[in-house]
């Protein structure tokens, strides 16, 4: 048996074979890591977004508990109660990608200014139509708490550490009905 030395056509092929074959796995891989690039990406923007709504939340948890605190302390001071809002309703930065963020927290992060202007009509019908200054303690209390509920959802699912700044506002919140 001979070694038939390769003919040009064949050589000529296999460069072709050769090319065809690096353009497509060149293709492919390369879409491959920018399928992941993007992943990462994204992954980021969503702890990102996780972490910036989680303090907001926070931030207006702890506007609630000081709106609370006060009332009480006014109260147990003065046996009257002058009328309290509640705390402006938290804003969210508007360069936030919410198709980032898991969508049902998404829903619930964008939701709670919704529940906390209704409170807030709450607490005015009370105070104007019932006479009742009382009404914002338990709404401030209500808000306040979901409030934390939502950002440690945020801060479990992003894997974010929890804030132990807030234990305080967590006991009083639950404690206090």
């Amino acid at each position: 048996m001979e070694n038939d030395p390769w003919t040009s056509r064949e050589i000529l092929g296999l460069i072709v074979a050769t090319g065809v074959f690096s353009s497509f796995a060149t293709f492919v891989f390369s879409g491959f890591a920018d399928a992941v690039k993007d992943r990462l990406r994204r992954t980021r923007a969503a702890r990102y977004a996780g972490i910036r709504c989680a303090v907001i939340l926070e931030k207006y948890a702890v506007d609630c508990w000081d709106t609370l605190m006060m009332s009480e302390g006014e109260f147990d001071t003065t046996r009257d109660m002058s009328p309290q809002p509640l705390p402006s309703p938290p804003s969210f930065p508007e360069d936030i990608d919410w198709s980032t963020l898991d969508p049902s927290l998404a829903v619930e992060v964008l939701s709670f200014t919704n529940g906390s202007s209704i409170a807030q009509s709450h607490v005015e019908y009370a105070r104007m139509w019932e006479n009742n200054p009382f009404e914002f303690q338990g709404a401030a209390r209500d808000r306040g708490l979901r409030a934390l509920t939502l950002a440690g959802r945020l801060r479990k699912r992003y894997e974010l550490d929890p804030s132990n700044e807030l234990d305080r506002l967590w006991k009083d919140f639950k404690g206090k009905k």
